[in-house]
């Protein structure tokens, strides 16, 4: 059992810090009308992105807190304009998931926030700033009773109100809007104390297409343990009938959150297997070598609709490849042909010679 899961499982804390801590990203709606005339000289433009500062923060720079379950934690953010005229932005929080991948990602505003972002409770919902002002905004942790003991992951926000469409030219008569909003996040993790460990298992895995490019075999990693985590996947894959292993994968993943699961995406490349039976073996680690925290042996079934994968055509290169000079390869032809020339006069001459001294041997023989 982990009572202390930071301090046995390094790395994520880092991983929470690039993705969560200064976060910012940007989240576009895209609007399409048909049979719409084209709009002229408009560009989507984004609103500028506001400044979020943790207020006593902990050692990682995001809020971390050890709470028993029933116990409160207040603290505060500072959110910043950084144009230079007044701007308002919306404040709220979010809960954390996992990413197909692997890492932290967060959702979007919710009007009754559900699971971690539930806990966390704002002062306001919006503020309105002057230019290059700044404000700062209370929170309040407060863990539910009967919380089992683990890690929990929610964020605070601050985000650009959605602004109107932004019209997008188009030469087909078919309108495009664009809605783009950005925010900025700080990560909230909450440890309540007890024995709490890494848990995980999979489903079985299946093979799709990605867009006919290419073939994808989708696994399955649900997450059950209670503590944060960075897990090391391995995989083979070969014939039901035997032999060597056709694929193999070693992939070091980024933060698991608790509680949480994904379709891992193992993407094929410049590899296409062909319809049949296949044995698919993953495994799923602390660590390279670590302690083993799930595992699966099962088949794979590669039918005919999952082998029709369109290869995008070569494209010819945009800029001449680096090689030999343009010159050299007439100049070689004319050497050659020149070199050609030269053997022939230089057998021409060596016959007319032999005949020559033919001519003057028949001659020197009369009496």
């Amino acid at each position: 059992m982990l009572t202390k899961p930071r301090a046995r499982l390094p790395g994520w804390g880092a991983a929470l810090t690039r993705g969560a801590l200064v976060g910012a990203s940007v989240l576009a709606a895209l609007l399409v009308s048909t049979g719409a005339p084209a709009w002229a000289g408009s560009s989507p433009s984004t609103p500028a992105a506001p400044g979020l500062s943790p207020v006593r923060p902990g050692p990682n720079g995001y809020f971390e807190y050890t709470l028993s379950s029933g116990a409160s934690k207040s603290g505060a953010i500072v959110v910043h304009d950084l144009t230079t005229s007044p701007a308002s932005y919306l404040v709220y929080a979010v809960g954390a998931t996992t990413s197909p991948v692997g890492g932290v990602a967060y959702g979007q505003p919710q009007a009754n926030p559900q699971g971690t972002a539930s806990w966390v409770k704002l002062s306001t919902g919006s503020v309105r700033l002057s230019a290059k002002g700044a404000v700062a905004v209370q929170f309040t942790v407060t863990v539910p009773a009967d919380t089992a003991p683990g890690d929990y992951v929610a964020a605070l926000a601050a985000q650009t109100p959605k602004p109107k469409a932004v019209a997008a030219a188009s030469s087909n008569k078919t309108g495009v809007s664009l809605v783009t909003t950005t925010r900025v996040i700080v990560a909230v993790v909450v440890e309540v104390p007890g024995p709490a460990a890494p848990a995980a298992h999979f489903g079985p895995p299946s093979i799709g297409l990605q867009q006919h490019v290419r073939q994808v075999i989708t696994i399955p990693i649900y997450d059950t343990g209670a503590v944060l985590m960075k897990p090391y996947l391995a995989g083979s894959l070969r014939r039901c009938s035997g032999g060597r292993a056709v694929l193999s994968l070693a992939q070091q993943l980024d933060t698991f959150v608790p509680r949480t699961s994904i379709d891992y995406p193992w993407y094929l490349r410049n590899q296409v297997l062909s319809a049949g039976c296949y044995r698919v073996a993953v495994s799923l680690d602390l660590g390279a070598g670590g302690t083993r925290l799930a595992s699966y042996t099962g088949t794979l079934q590669v039918g005919v609709a999952a082998t029709k994968v369109r290869r995008p055509p070569v494209q010819r290169p945009l800029v001449p490849q680096q090689g030999l000079p343009s010159w050299l390869l007439p100049a070689a032809a004319g050497a050659a042909l020149l070199l050609l020339i030269a053997v022939l006069l230089l057998l021409r001459g060596r016959s007319q010679r032999r005949r020559l001294l033919e001519r003057l041997e028949a001659k020197a023989s009369q009496p």
